[in-house]
């Protein structure tokens, strides 16, 4: 019924569609699958009569009560509910030490933006495609000089002839956390290069651009990017959080270090390590980096460049007239001028760090979290500019 519904209103048919929703209306009071009744709620919105609005808010605050009983912990979930039925544009939550459940804020993206995900966040994750797509667009500058190898041979032939000392890293897409990265100092003998691509899979190679350094470590920032729709005109709206979380290498950076210690800026590689020191290595960006701030402006316009890139598959199907929205944890790395380089964006950003570290907890992330739900009002971009909230809107770009 829900597709028959959804045909009628792509095909024009207006009569059919609403008598379709109706139908389905009836026939679903009762049912308690989210994502169905979210995409119900996304019909009723799209229909262009009183009647249909008023069911619309019925369902979708059905939906918010049902979920509440589901997931009582996710209260930025609720409140994200909440707003898109219209009966709540309020801030749900006072702090993180409200959601004691630990895995209730490890994952933000999966719980709050619940079912809304766009339609292919894939190729803006993936290692090697958002490389790909950026260089379609001309916008391999904001990235590091990268080349995509499908074979053995291939990364040989690449590595073969690099300048000498020039160091570079070898990236298994399929990998997280820091893992499945070699780091090489070219040349590289071929010979050498023996099941450095997994079979059937690619890798990214990157060279290594010269690094600012903090405390003579090498350091990255996380960044929070937010991607709504504007159902509207379909376009993507992307805010950028105001901090970032800044992470240091566990140990002194030297150009000729192959090892992850000194060369990759993500704590799943210190853990291991005896003194290792959450605090000692990772806070906000704008307490620990004096060059914080006068970087915003260029990560502002690599999240623009890198969503540009992809934007055809982020919203690719045809608008429900429904906000949906993604959250992606950018990371960075900085050349030894400042300029951030952009690494990789990841689909489901983890918050663990924002809820161990008192300074994150206080600082960045109830700012980020609790304004999450108020992003998806239409009239955000007019609303999110105080510099009180986590959150600036940075700009728009068209899907199509």
């Amino acid at each position: 019924m829900l597709l028959l519904a959804a045909l009628h209103q792509q095909q024009g048919d207006a009569t059919s569609a609403k008598e379709a929703l109706r139908s389905l209306v009836e026939a679903d009071a009762k049912a308690e699958n989210l994502p169905a009744r979210l995409r119900l709620f996304s019909l009723l919105a799209a229909q262009d009569d009183a009647k249909a609005s008023s069911e619309a808010t019925k369902v979708m605050e059905q939906t918010a009560q049902l979920y509440a009983q589901r997931c009582p912990h996710d209260i930025v979930g609720l409140a994200t509910l909440r707003v898109l039925a219209g009966t709540s544009d309020t801030d749900e939550i006072q702090n993180l030490e409200t959601l004691n459940d630990g895995s209730a804020l490890s994952h933000v993206a999966e719980m709050c933006l619940l079912h809304l995900a766009l339609d292919d966040a894939s190729h803006l994750a993936h290692k090697c495609l958002i490389h790909e797509r950026l260089a379609e667009i001309g916008a391999s500058e904001i990235a590091p000089p990268t080349r995509i190898c499908e074979s053995d041979a291939a990364l040989a032939a690449a590595l073969e002839n690099t300048p000498e000392g020039s160091l570079w890293y070898i990236k298994d897409p399929a990998v997280q956390r820091g893992q499945g990265i070699r780091i090489v100092r070219g040349p590289v003998d071929p010979a050498n290069v023996k099941q450095w691509v997994p079979a059937g899979r690619r890798v990214c190679l990157q060279e290594a651009v010269k690094p600012a350094l903090l405390d003579n470590a090498k350091f990255g920032v996380r960044m929070h990017v937010l991607v709504t729709t504007a159902p509207e005109d379909e376009a993507l709206r992307v805010f950028v959080s105001r901090d970032g979380i800044l992470t240091k290498c566990g140990k002194s950076y030297a150009h000729d270090d192959t090892t992850p210690l000194g060369q990759i800026t993500c704590t799943s590689v210190q853990r291991g390590e005896a003194g290792f020191n959450r605090e000692a290595v990772k806070g906000p960006a704008s307490e620990l980096w004096d060059g914080f701030q006068e970087a915003l402006p260029l990560i502002d316009h690599a999240a623009l460049r890198s969503i540009e890139a992809v934007a055809g598959k982020l919203c690719a199907k045809p608008s429900l007239k429904m906000t949906r929205a993604q959250l992606f944890g950018y990371d960075f790395c900085f050349d030894d001028t400042g300029k951030p380089v952009f690494i990789e964006a990841n689909i489901s950003p983890q918050f663990q760090d924002a809820k161990k570290l008192a300074s994150l907890r206080k600082s960045l992330a109830p700012l980020l979290i609790n304004t999450l739900p108020r992003l998806l009002r239409k009239d955000a971009p007019e609303t999110f500019r105080e510099p009180c909230l986590g959150w600036r809107f940075v700009g728009q770009v068209e899907s199509s």
